[in-house]
């Protein structure tokens, strides 16, 4: 069921797009890089259910969070351990979600503003956008950075806000996840969370719009 908590029509001329979960079904490149870790670092493997929660949120967040054996001590070390794996490995096991092409073109049709905002590092972000061909789609890619100065959502899309001079007041971004919704709310921009990637429904109780497929982002935005 699609969701409008507005009732009615709003104009959107900026489009962010979360990348994990949204654009990309990610799951066994980022989940074999996890389990690379942990067995790397002889700790307690994860289930399932926890394995899809790294998806979307800062790695050191949910590193912290979720593995016991992990915390501010060693978890630069894990996260090295995560990128030297995934970037020769598991950046490339993902597959685009059903619709997506179809969507962005007919969203640069109507000459959309298009960005990707993603707490992935912008040089992987790049990668699989390239990897897929579906990089000319947007005007900028934005995402975390190596060197720690952007390290969650709210750093890239406050970033993109300012970096491309976009109005809050006509940009929307699209999720998966709750960050993506709390980082949307504090830089007043509209979210709208889409159900088909990896958030639970509890993470879009703030969402301005809910989709149950690709081309529902489109009867909002179109």
């Amino acid at each position: 069921m699609l969701v409008n908590r507005y009732n009615s029509k709003k104009s959107y001329h900026n489009i962010l797009f979360d990348l994990d979960g949204t654009i990309v079904d990610s799951y066994k490149g980022i989940t074999d890089s996890i389990k690379h870790v942990t067995k790397t670092l002889n700790i307690e493997d994860l289930s399932d259910d926890i394995l899809k929660k790294f998806i979307g949120p800062p790695l050191e967040k949910s590193f912290i969070k979720y593995c016991n054996d992990i915390d501010k001590n060693n978890i630069e070390n894990a996260i090295n351990i995560y990128r030297d794996y995934y970037k020769e490995t598991g950046i490339f096991d993902c597959i685009i979600y059903p619709d997506i092409i179809e969507c962005l073109n007919i969203l640069k049709n109507n000459k959309k503003n298009i960005y990707l905002a993603t707490a992935k590092p912008k040089p992987f972000a790049k990668i699989i956008l390239s990897y897929l061909h579906i990089d000319n789609f947007f005007n900028e890619i934005y995402g975390v950075d190596f060197n720690g100065s952007l390290k969650d959502k709210y750093d890239v899309m406050s970033h993109a806000i300012k970096d491309s001079n976009l109005d809050t007041n006509s940009s929307i971004m699209i999720g998966d996840r709750e960050d993506d919704a709390i980082a949307s709310k504090k830089l007043s921009v509209d979210i709208l969370s889409v159900r088909y990637g990896y958030g639970e429904e509890s993470e879009f109780s703030s969402s301005n719009y809910v989709a149950d497929n690709v081309l529902d982002i489109l009867d909002i935005i179109i």
